[in-house]
């Protein structure tokens, strides 16, 4: 049971593989909206060359979360 799918009404996208083709294709699909991400705190810096161009706000800091941050991006 996936959890986060049920809450979100099934509209959680996992991205997990090293290629990053099947995120880009997504953000290319959803260009001009917002969206959030949760990673690891360790995998940002990858993560911005992967969504180069966009600006990244990250909405949570360890501070809060010492694993996971949440990023949002406006206007994909």
């Amino acid at each position: 049971w996936k959890g986060e799918n049920f809450y979100t009404g099934n509209r959680v996208f996992a991205f997990v593989d090293l290629d990053n083709a099947k995120i880009r294709e997504w953000l290319g699909r959803n260009r001009g909206k917002t969206a959030y991400f949760v990673m690891e705190h360790s995998r940002v810096g990858s993560f911005r060359s992967v969504v180069s161009g966009r600006e990244i706000e990250e909405v949570t800091d360890k501070r809060l979360n010492n694993k996971f941050v949440l990023l949002r991006i406006r206007e994909l």
